[in-house]
């Protein structure tokens, strides 16, 4: 394959930080991890904001950009490195005027070339496709083809990101097609060696 990608890791959507945070510096230490998405669901404002505090600590320390889901208003507060944006979200337009031009912004555009492009014109930096494979982690509305990986590298030069039930099992064909970078979740955090571990298996696979 010999093709180089990232690791975008997703925290679960229910975190206990008295209980978590040990395993995230684990994770960020292995320096494998390229971007980190805080994805927090029913949760109180209060609590993104102190669990993005936390976190922020620990990837400061590496150069790790953190990027808060669906909130621009608590990425701007909580000093993270910017926001991902859902097609059923806060609008990129509004997202840009909120963050200014200097954080980033990313989009999910499921199985579309066309989402994507809208996304890129309207701003973001990064664009996420899928989902390529059944996932553990959330309902899946919208399956991706891998052939929308490597039109989009043909096209564009703005990064994408693949998700959906991405294992060190099936990721090799994402990189060969184009993906920039990989989007886990329950393949790190649920790893029974634990996340470090885990995440040098998706390393440890990769052909030179």
């Amino acid at each position: 394959m010999g093709k180089k990608f990232g690791i975008y890791l997703i925290t679960p959507e229910k975190i206990d930080l008295k209980y978590f945070i040990e395993d995230f510096e684990k994770a960020i230490k292995t320096n494998l991890v390229s971007y980190v998405q805080l994805r927090l669901k029913n949760c109180s404002d209060e609590t993104i904001l102190k669990t993005a505090s936390s976190l922020l600590e620990i990837t400061k320390k590496f150069n790790v950009p953190l990027i808060i889901n669906d909130r621009p208003d608590i990425a701007l507060k909580s000093g993270a490195n910017g926001v991902h944006i859902g097609q059923n979200d806060s609008t990129i337009t509004k997202a840009r005027e909120i963050l200014g031009n200097k954080l980033i912004i990313g989009s999910t555009c499921h199985n579309s070339i066309d989402l994507a492009c809208k996304a890129v014109n309207l701003g973001a930096n990064y664009v996420a496709f899928g989902a390529f494979n059944k996932s553990t982690s959330k309902k899946i509305d919208f399956y991706a083809e891998l052939s929308i990986l490597e039109w989009w590298k043909r096209i564009s030069n703005t990064p994408s990101v693949a998700i959906g039930g991405i294992t060190p099992n099936n990721f090799k064909d994402l990189v060969t097609f184009g993906a920039d970078y990989l989007a886990v979740i329950s393949s790190v955090w649920k790893h029974p060696r634990g996340p470090a571990f885990a995440l040098n298996e998706y390393f440890k696979e990769m052909p030179n």
